[in-house]
């Protein structure tokens, strides 16, 4: 392109940066981290059978930080920092609440019933142990976007 007039270099560098795009997000050109994960993401609200564009908007209780309910494990030592559209983000974490949100109000009211509970503890009595399985299966239903 070296031969090329600045403006017909610049223009066609363009349409290569487009078509680089628009191949990253068919996946046909997986180059980085950061478009092998946003390709992956893409896919699995596919797979789940969550492939709808538009979701309701978050309510402002999940968009408070920290660990969704239902999200046990503390330490994530699988995390891979990669750079993600925003607008696939926040679609991804819309699916996975309003998903999730029925299960999540069971766990609120589980938590309410069980005060003292801590259900990564144990517990000791077979009530409390048929309650740690109650735990248990509400926590199995909530889908957080660290599973995407």
């Amino acid at each position: 392109m070296s031969d090329l007039p600045s403006r017909e270099a610049a223009a066609r560098r363009a349409q290569w940066q487009m078509h680089k795009a628009n191949l990253q997000e068919r996946g046909k050109l997986i180059d980085t981290r950061d478009v092998l994960v946003a390709y992956g993401v893409r896919q699995e609200p596919k797979r789940r059978g969550w492939n709808r564009k538009k979701w309701p908007p978050l309510p402002q209780q999940a968009l408070i930080g920290g660990r969704w309910p239902g999200s046990r494990d503390v330490n994530c030592p699988d995390q891979i920092p990669v750079r993600l559209p925003s607008d696939l983000v926040l679609r991804v974490r819309s699916a996975c609440w309003h998903t999730s949100a029925p299960s999540i109000a069971l766990l609120r009211d589980w938590r309410d019933e069980h005060p003292d509970a801590l259900p990564w503890e144990g517990f000791r009595s077979a009530e409390e142990d048929q309650a740690l399985a109650e735990y248990e299966h509400l926590a199995a239903e909530v889908t957080t976007a660290g599973e995407i």
